[in-house]
């Protein structure tokens, strides 16, 4: 459950932070 956590979490911003790279 933790470990899905984590990858959810980090998926999450990773996702957010490519977002804004390629936006930026």
């Amino acid at each position: 459950m933790g470990h899905n956590g984590d990858i959810g979490l980090f998926s999450h911003l990773g996702q957010l932070g490519l977002n804004n790279m390629f936006t930026t």
